[in-house]
């Protein structure tokens, strides 16, 4: 092979790996877009599946966008988190791999008890007054109490306490990143949910094999 074949042809691999580079470039820029908006929608379009399993818990999954790193910043804005919030609450967004939003609701209905009763009060100037009012009787069915009901002049008093036990987990499938909540009330549901993940980094197999590529026709000069 002569000088001028050599050249040439190095020439040639030359172009091909720039191409190649410069196509890659412009495929990753795509892919930059793809995973932003694929974020929006995900805040966008209702894509929660609820089911109830066996045991009578409710269930809820949600597929979550994978994301590389260099768009997590501006994924977990989209995504509607706040990052001057998560730096005051300690967290550390650029060590974030996985972030969930979720709203829940439980509706349900109330049936209980009403007595009517009085009560004796002596205001300042030493006078008692008497104060009509009706009590309601407390009201639980585990995860949601009422207590401390009362009717008085027109309004409805009373202290609440609400309970509910849920567990998340992520599972990788071919499909991508699945994550599942699971409510242990059975009232209560997911209404809407977005979950971003950062799988973990691979390697730019294209780039070195470019490299390699220009380095070994350099040296075979």
């Amino acid at each position: 092979m002569t000088k001028l074949s050599a050249q040439i042809i190095a020439g040639i691999l030359i172009l091909f790996a720039v191409i190649f580079i410069v196509q890659r470039i412009k495929i990753n820029k795509l892919d930059n877009q793809r995973q932003l908006q694929n974020v929006e929608l995900s805040t966008l379009k209702d894509s929660v599946e609820t089911f109830v399993s066996k045991t009578g818990e409710l269930v809820s999954k949600i597929q979550s966008v994978e994301i590389e790193k260099k768009n997590l910043k501006e994924s977990l804005k989209i995504a509607g988190f706040d990052i001057k919030e998560l730096k005051q609450e300690n967290v550390k967004w650029r060590k974030i791999n996985n972030a969930l939003k979720i709203e829940m609701q439980s509706t349900g209905s109330v049936s209980t008890g009403v007595a009517d009763t009085i009560r004796i009060e002596t205001n300042a100037e030493g006078k008692t007054d008497t104060i009509y009012y009706s009590r309601v009787s407390n009201w639980s069915n585990d995860y949601m109490s009422l207590f401390n009901g009362k009717v008085e002049k027109g309004n409805l008093l009373f202290d609440y306490r609400y309970y509910n036990k849920f567990e998340i987990l992520q599972t990788v499938t071919r499909k991508g990143t699945i994550v599942s909540v699971k409510f242990e009330d059975p009232k209560s549901k997911t209404i809407s949910a977005n979950s971003i993940t950062v799988p973990k980094k691979k390697s730019k197999w294209w780039l070195w094999t470019a490299v390699g590529t220009i380095a070994g026709v350099l040296i075979a000069k």
